[in-house]
């Protein structure tokens, strides 16, 4: 559907999935498109050089991905190196951007020390105008997009150049170039991969 304008490419998007509902049958579909094949499957197989590398529901793929490159072969992500303070509970506290943050998901053998790779997606990423107190990580707006429904923006906190993205801004909303923001990540938004992960 490469060569349909996007509207059209989102109504056939449905099509397709009305089709196999209707007829109940197994469909195989094969699309380099990342949002189509969300859109119409139940299970994705995601691969690599001739090999499935991650199985699962779209959710599964997007939120939890097994490797780095499922992480950024699906959707958009900022992957950031860190180094693992602490672990309770299968919680980490994660030394990352000249601060720390938190992640729920540790990968399993994983040990105080031990260097990882968080994977933050850019809507995941909370921009706060007022700096956001005390908890929010400083960071500068480089430069922004505006596309009607969401405003995409690219900063920088620490030596780190990260997307992010702000929906419903609203007229005057849009923050500009060189203001300095706040930055919240949600505890369960961050993924954590071992630092050697490919």
């Amino acid at each position: 559907m490469s060569n349909l304008d996007a509207k059209l490419r989102v109504q056939m998007r449905q099509e397709i999935r009305d089709l196999q509902s209707r007829l109940a049958i197994t469909t195989v579909y094969v699309t380099h498109d990342q949002e189509e094949a969300m859109a119409v499957s139940d299970r994705i197989a995601v691969m690599n050089q001739g090999r499935v590398v991650q199985e699962g529901t779209a959710q599964d793929l997007y939120h939890r991905p097994a490797s780095q490159f499922v992480a950024q072969f699906v959707g958009r992500v900022n992957l950031l190196p860190g180094r693992i303070l602490d672990i309770v509970d299968g919680t980490g506290r994660i030394a990352a951007l000249g601060s720390m943050i938190v992640a729920q998901s540790i990968p399993a053998g994983s040990a105080v020390g031990d260097a990882v790779r968080l994977i933050v997606r850019p809507e995941a990423i909370e921009v706060v105008r007022d700096r956001g107190g005390s908890e929010a990580l400083l960071a500068t707006v480089l430069s922004h997009a505006f596309l009607g429904e969401k405003t995409e923006y690219v900063i920088r906190c620490a030596d780190e150049v990260l997307q992010a993205v702000r929906y419903n801004a609203g007229i005057g909303g849009i923050i500009p170039d060189g203001e300095i923001v706040g930055l919240r990540f949600a505890d369960d938004a961050v993924t954590v991969l071992p630092g050697h992960a490919s």
